[in-house]
């Protein structure tokens, strides 16, 4: 053999290898250091070995002498070796593309084969400690060759003890038992066959462990005074589950919750909505009002009283009161007597009966009527009943009506009030109406308890958590109450609440004559001894869960259907401010320059330009704006629509908090919030 191509660790070893194949000494050759040796290799892994060329140097074998089959062979193999070292010296990544070692694990063991310059590599997950000639690797892909020492190090047994816990939750009403069963896992190498990559990976054989027994159950159930509701079939599932899970082991006792006071209606109590219109679009001032009427004896409406729940038991074996039901208060008024819980006529007449709440108002309305104009000669007008005007109600007048006001001429700079409906025939100009002033203030009140009502609950929740954990001292809560747990609350994550609040309390307050209902009065009350004032009263969390549903019932309330006797309708208005708890209805020629705000659906027959409108459940409209561009403004609520015929640039639409200006001409629009809550309009 004249020539070796020689590989080592170092080049000495390379030098070292090549000599004893060849059984040459160091002197008899030609040594050509073709690799030194690095520490980079595959993907940075692994050391790169040194490549040295060896030449024999005492004799050259002449051409013409035939080679032997050995020494053929030889020069074969040295001639590939040269080319596949040539081949790897221009590719940057040479181990990438080339095949190389073997290994393979059996039987728990690595075992590696190298082949040349070529090595196997491997790949093993964080669970595994892979130690290289007595190192820990780093490394997770690591070159493998057979003349290294390799040792795999893992847990052969893993053992997961059970996990379980008994929670109760529900108020009371459930214990929740959690059962996560304890598991031994046993672990050894997966068997892999020969390759030159290998992914060093463990088996599992996994054994569940339930060791879980009623004795510690009901142990723990004695602990948490557990005792009624139990549930034995639960209890033997959990303790022989092999999975994780959920089991409701005891069970208590709702509450059944009785029955409100009812009011049953036994009359026709609706009026027709005045000024009625006929096929072609004009006012039928003859038919333009109906009026229910009722005789003496009549049998207003029944007064169904509360029926009383019963009470619920707690998994603690405590009782559970039902809510109580709320009992109607009734107010019977002029011309009405209550008598064995039935509403009764005392005199012909006009029935009122009003709910609002827990509170019914009954009573017979009695109606004036006023022969000529509201004047400085007759005076203002105050009547407890309903009050028509066959003339004019004139400059600076006041007309205020228990039921309706029927105007059958004009309004100019005066000042209607009526509980119920307004209907005016002729202009109304620089005047102020209001129709149901008092629907309008619960309206007001409802919404905000709707914003306290959910602040509220969140501070209950909050303060349940915080009450429970260690680092509140529980004597506290006995001594000084919640109080200043409420404070700090209010002044770091509810400071919204207070100023919400002050709100309602000021408006009750100012408002105290109009609210007859006593609930919205003690909403007030609360709220100002509890959050608004410092008081030496002990506040319990029993005490605010009642305040909240009281809350949620008052809001719950005024969303009902708008009062369908309280409302507007007029023929043409001009700079004047409109408002109704119920619909609004301007049918003549328009409303210039005006405010008007509907509790109910706003509707403009005409030509609506200047000013503000707003139909809390939509508004439809005939022409909006001007040529001159004149600033409207026309709004609703996010869940309703504004349809118009015609809008002239300058009109602002806004639905909920989005708000559209046109600026150009708009013909036949529907215009409501997308998906997105952005103004759309459909044609």
């Amino acid at each position: 053999m004249n020539e070796f191509i020689s590989r080592g660790k170092s080049v000495e070893e390379a030098i070292s290898r090549g000599l004893k194949l060849m059984e040459l000494d160091k002197k008899e050759v030609n040594i050509e250091v073709i690799q030194f040796d690095e520490e980079g290799g595959f993907m940075g892994l692994g050391r790169k070995q040194a490549v040295v060329k060896l030449t024999k140097s005492s004799q050259k074998q002449s051409s013409s002498e035939p080679l032997s089959i050995d020494e053929i062979v030889d020069n074969a193999i040295l001639e590939a070796d040269e080319d596949q070292i040539e081949e790897e010296a221009k590719e940057k990544h040479h181990w990438q593309n080339k095949k190389e070692g073997t290994a393979w694990i059996s039987n728990n063991e690595l075992y590696v084969k190298s082949t040349g310059p070529r090595f196997a590599t491997a790949s093993f997950s964080g669970e595994i400690s892979f130690y290289k000639n007595g190192q820990l690797e780093n490394k997770k892909t690591i070159l493998l060759s057979e003349w290294d020492t390799y040792q795999i190090e893992f847990e052969p047994v893993v053992e997961k003890p059970i996990y379980w816990e008994i929670s109760i939750i529900n108020n009371g009403l459930e214990a929740i038992l959690e059962v996560s069963p304890g598991k031994i896992i046993r672990q050894r190498l997966k068997e892999v066959p020969p390759s030159d990559h290998i992914d060093i990976k463990l088996e599992q054989d996994i054994e569940i462990v339930n060791n879980l027994t009623s004795e510690d159950i009901f142990n723990e159930l004695d602990c948490q005074n557990i005792t009624f509701g139990i549930n034995h079939q639960a209890i033997e599932q959990a303790i022989a589950t092999q999975e994780e899970g959920k089991f409701v082991i005891a069970l208590g006792k709702e509450p059944k919750h009785g029955l409100d006071g009812e009011l049953e209606l036994k009359v026709e109590m609706n009026a027709e909505n005045g000024l009625a219109e006929d096929e072609q679009g004009n006012v039928n001032f003859k038919e333009s009002n109906f009026i229910p009427n009722v005789e003496v004896g009549a049998i207003l409406a029944i007064i169904h009283p509360p029926i009383p729940g019963m009470p619920g038991r707690s998994i603690e074996d405590i009782e559970i009161p039902a809510k109580d039901p709320k009992e109607l208060r009734v107010i019977p008024g002029k011309g009405v007597e209550l008598t064995d819980n039935k509403l009764i006529s005392s005199e012909p007449g006009r029935p009122a009966i009003e709910q609002r709440g827990w509170t019914v108002k009954a009573m017979i309305m009695s109606k004036l009527v006023h022969d000529g104009n509201v004047n400085l000669a007759s005076g203002n007008i105050r009547f407890s009943g309903d009050v028509e005007i066959l003339g004019e109600v004139e400059e600076k007048m006041v007309v205020e009506a228990g039921g309706d006001i029927y105007v059958h001429q004009s309004v100019s700079e005066s000042n209607l009030t009526a509980s119920k409906s307004i209907i005016a025939k002729g202009n109304v100009i620089n005047s102020y109406l209001t129709a149901g002033k008092h629907n309008l203030l619960v309206i007001e009140l409802g919404h905000l308890l709707a914003i306290l009502e959910k602040q509220l609950e969140k501070m209950i929740v909050i303060i349940q958590q915080l009450t429970k954990s260690k680092a509140y001292k529980s004597h506290e809560i006995k001594i000084k109450g919640l109080q200043p747990l409420i404070v700090l609350l209010l002044e770091k994550k509810f400071k919204e609440f207070k100023a919400t609040a002050k709100k309602y309390v000021d408006i009750v307050e100012k408002a105290d004559q109009y609210i007859e209902e006593p609930e919205w009065k003690k909403v007030g009350y609360e709220l100002k001894s509890k959050f608004l004032s410092l008081s030496n009263e002990t506040i319990t969390i029993s005490q605010l869960y009642i305040l909240a549903d009281l809350m949620r019932e008052l809001a719950k309330s005024t969303e009902s259907e708008v009062e369908p006797n309280s409302y507007v309708t007029i023929s043409n208005t001009t700079n004047s401010k409109i408002y109704s708890s119920g619909n609004v209805n301007i049918i003549g020629k328009g409303c210039i320059n005006s405010k008007v705000h509907a509790g109910g659906a706003l509707k403009v027959d005409g030509i609506l330009r200047g000013g503000e409108v707003y139909g809390r459940f939509g508004v439809k409209v005939g022409e909006v704006g001007a040529i001159t561009g004149t600033k409207t403004i026309i709004s609703t609520s996010a869940d309703q629509t504004i349809t118009v015929m015609k809008a002239y640039e300058g009109t602002v639409l806004r639905i909920g908090e989005a708000v559209r200006q046109l600026f150009k001409e708009e013909q036949f629009i529907k215009a409501k919030l997308d998906d997105q809550g952005q103004i759309i309009f459909e044609y």
